[in-house]
């Protein structure tokens, strides 16, 4: 199952040994294959239309008629628009429109708390599209496990198995906490801000550390804090690993 192509992929020459063309879309990405062997997924029938549509009807809105399509993206980049130019309104017209392509009823397009994402919809998208990776998709409205105390499935349509490892199979115990970089020390006020919104949102939560130890006893790892300014944006960095989850944060 997948995009791929027809024939072989491409190579990479290269003086110490050719490699497979990669592109950065996985195995599965036509963009491995030259352009007259590629094979492109069929669209549902309709959809680019409808998207067209509801697009100009926010560009329309959102400019009061003065803009085109250019012209309101290139504001949209530059960060001149202060705040969403789509209405909820075209979001729902947009799913529904969706949902009618895919047979869907409306009740299987639910958002699981805590969530924002209508994962099952996109979930059904990308398998109408032929994505092999759709079923994780679904799976995330249930939270994501990050590795730290079980194995990770492979998506083996899309990523090479790993067979190399830098590290020694057996790496030590090493640290299981670490101070903060340097970095995040005139921003401090700003990260502790951050974490009061993530942890009234229910995203995070305050422990002492013997508490934390106790309860994650064997899995606690506390890493450094960084931050950084970026195309005026505060952001937030962290190794920290408790449990099996990490966190971030930026605003």
């Amino acid at each position: 199952m997948g995009w791929h192509g027809v024939g072989a992929p491409r190579v990479a020459r290269r003086t110490y040994g050719d490699k497979p063309f990669c592109d950065g879309g996985g195995l599965c990405s036509p963009g491995r294959w030259r352009p007259d062997k590629r094979r492109l997924p069929a669209t549902l029938p309709g959809l680019k239309p409808r998207i067209v549509e509801l697009f100009g009807q926010a560009v329309h809105r959102t400019s009061g008629g003065t803009d085109n399509a250019l012209k309101f993206m290139l504001k949209l980049y530059t960060g001149r628009l202060k705040e969403s130019p789509f209405a909820e309104e075209d979001f729902a017209e947009m799913r529904e429109a969706l949902r009618e392509m895919l047979g869907m009823e409306c009740r299987e397009d639910t958002v699981a708390e805590g969530q924002v994402f209508h994962v099952t919809l996109i979930a059904r998208a990308l398998k109408a599209f032929e994505d092999p990776d759709w079923q994780f998709i679904e799976g995330l409205s249930d939270g994501v496990a990050l590795g730290g105390d079980r194995v990770l499935p492979r998506a083996p349509a899309v990523f090479e198995e790993k067979e190399k490892w830098r590290l020694a199979e057996e790496p030590g115990q090493g640290a299981d906490a670490q101070e903060n970089y340097k970095s995040v020390g005139p921003y401090i006020s700003r990260v502790r801000e951050l974490f009061r919104e993530d942890e009234a949102r229910g995203r995070m939560q305050e422990l002492p550390e013997a508490v934390a130890r106790e309860r994650f006893a064997g899995r606690l790892a506390v890493g450094p804090l960084g931050s950084s300014m970026r195309a005026r944006r505060f952001e937030l960095y962290t190794t920290a690993r408790i449990g099996s989850w990490s966190t971030t944060g930026s605003a």
